[in-house]
């Protein structure tokens, strides 16, 4: 095996294929990477047992051959070496031999019969999304994904098309909250639910942020795959039922607030300072035009904080009128608007609320009240 690849476009595919590899060692042949040299240029191949992530780079080929190569040593290897330099690399019996400038590496390799094969593909729905739409929309909802084992439902994002409203949804919950992001898409789809891993939307993420063109989302009930212009990532999903939490929205929610975002954000910052650490609750009083804040914990620390707002209450709701909330998810919910101004709406401060962008509303969130003490 012989062949010869730029270091700047090789250290980037050997950067995907790390952050792929399986970093427990459960089983030890997937801390490797699989290099294979074939006439149409070099593929690279990681997997962590989940994910099997393929991603393929031109290279001058001198010579075919595939090998096992450690992921971790190869990747520090080719960082450090100049960058925009050719970088040659020889096998000879099992040692690669990496030369680039006056560098020169010796590492061990195995055999590439011994990498385990990709999964058979059995998927039932394929389309194609914009990346930056998909990145958004992931972006919007994987901060809400929970991280108990214990309801393996929770752990990923549930992946459901709207054959209605001609709409992809995705929805997210830590069990508390809920968030809720849709795409329009225009296709004939009988996709019951998928439900993606949490690990396997970051890693989308990751190589949609890096795409032009339009990706292809390839669905089914017990995997999934994602095809770029240059790699195919495929995953195993989470094969439950993701509940539906939409119903804990009153039918009516006359009541509404809306924020500068900036502002809040700052506020909430400065309040959860002295917050309880465990629930992060802050307390909402809605007075004319004008919102306050205040938190405070087991050390009778507090804090108070007043902003301007537009609100529009019920006349059955007076003034001051108070409930509490998770201050750190609203926080949260803030980072990942993309507009000036956030709205919340409610019935009351005992049932469940919906956070929405003033000028997007693609994206809302569910959240649930806490208790008001005093």
């Amino acid at each position: 095996m012989h062949f010869i690849v730029e270091q700047t476009a090789f250290l980037a595919q050997i950067q995907r294929c790390q952050n792929v590899v399986d970093r427990k060692k459960i089983n030890p042949i997937l801390s490797n990477i699989l290099l294979e040299v074939t006439s149409e240029g070099l593929r690279l191949t990681a997997s962590d047992s989940v994910m099997y992530l393929t991603s393929t780079l031109e290279a001058e080929v001198k010579d075919e051959g595939s090998i096992i190569v450690p992921a971790k040593k190869t990747f520090e290897i080719i960082r450090e070496l100049p960058p925009g330099y050719p970088v040659e690399c020889t096998l000879d019996e099992h040692v690669l031999r990496i030369k680039c400038g006056r560098s020169r590496f010796k590492l061990n390799t195995m055999s590439g019969d011994a990498y385990p094969s990709a999964p058979e593909q059995r998927i039932e729905e394929t389309f194609t999304v914009p990346p930056a739409a998909l990145v958004k929309m992931i972006q919007s909802v994987v901060f809400c994904i929970s991280s108990d084992e214990t309801r393996k439902f929770l752990t990923g994002a549930s992946f459901i098309f709207d054959q209605t409203e001609q709409r992809l949804r995705v929805r997210t919950s830590n069990g508390f909250h809920m968030a809720l992001a849709s795409l329009p898409l225009s296709m004939e789809s009988n996709l019951s639910e998928c439900i993606i891993p949490q690990r396997t939307l970051v890693e989308i993420r990751r190589l949609c942020d890096t795409e032009n063109e339009p990706v292809t989302l390839c669905m089914g009930p017990h995997q999934m795959c994602l095809k770029t212009s240059d790699g195919l990532l495929y995953s195993k999903v989470v094969e439950d039922t993701f509940p539906s939490f939409e119903h804990l929205l009153p039918e009516q929610m006359p009541n509404m607030i809306e924020l500068d975002k900036t502002g809040v954000e700052q506020v909430l910052r400065r309040c959860l300072l002295v917050s309880n650490e465990d629930t992060f609750d802050v307390k909402v009083s809605l007075l004319d035009q004008a919102i306050e804040v205040s938190a405070k914990n087991r050390n009778q620390e507090s804090s108070l904080e007043q902003m301007d707002a537009d609100v529009a209450l019920e006349a059955s709701l007076e003034r001051p009128y108070s409930f509490a909330i998770n201050g750190m998810f609203l926080r949260e919910v803030l980072s990942v608007l993309p507009g000036s101004f956030v709205q919340i709406h409610f019935c009351n401060g005992e049932s469940a609320m919906k956070i929405i962008d003033r000028d997007d509303l693609m994206t809302h969130y569910i959240m649930m009240p806490l208790r008001l003490d005093g």
